[in-house]
């Protein structure tokens, strides 16, 4: 039994001396005075800190982050879901020109991508704050509507295309350019 509290004190001691010791404070060291050269010497002072041109520090109320678009649900004008959004598209000026809907499907298998252009999803909220994004569109629309084709696939295309009419012609499949 006296073991058993010898050690219980023992781990008492251990595990309340770094506490103890972080409580305590030291009185600074006096900075030695130099002669008109403040900031030159190692260390002695932060450097200012000064945004860059063009930089933003704090989002504005009246912006909203891709993050917090990609992924959430795009509801109808009759409330029911449209589809979610999986990408944006941005104009190398900066500016969004519009949204890709993910719409139909199970789990992303079979959905299809349709491009809308964001000024004709109206941003909302709900009664607890959370953003509401509806189209004026229903899921049936969304889902008649032909299929949003990336500046890439439809490169990949035009290659595909390109390649099985020279395999017709009796040519070589056309290869991309070397840069």
């Amino acid at each position: 039994m006296r073991t058993l509290i010898k050690q219980i004190a023992l781990v008492s001691v251990l595990t309340s001396a770094p506490a103890i010791a972080l409580s305590q404070t030291a009185e600074p060291a006096e900075e030695p005075e130099t002669s008109g050269q403040a900031g030159l010497e190692t260390g002695a002072v932060e450097p200012t800190i000064a945004p860059i041109e063009g930089q933003i520090i704090l989002q504005s109320e009246n912006t909203i982050l891709a993050k917090d678009l990609i992924g959430r649900t795009v509801f109808s004008h009759e409330g029911e879901v449209a589809g979610d959004i999986n990408d944006m598209i941005i104009n190398f000026d900066g500016t969004v020109e519009g949204v890709v809907v993910g719409v139909g499907g199970f789990l992303g298998i079979g959905e299809k991508e349709v491009a809308i252009e964001l000024k004709k999803i109206k941003l909302g909220s709900r009664d607890d704050g959370s953003m509401l994004l509806i189209l004026n569109a229903t899921r049936e629309e969304l889902e008649a509507s032909p299929e949003f084709k990336s500046a890439r696939d439809q490169k990949i295309e035009f290659q595909t295309e390109t390649s099985m009419q020279n395999l017709e012609d009796g040519l070589p499949p056309a290869t991309e350019p070397e840069e």
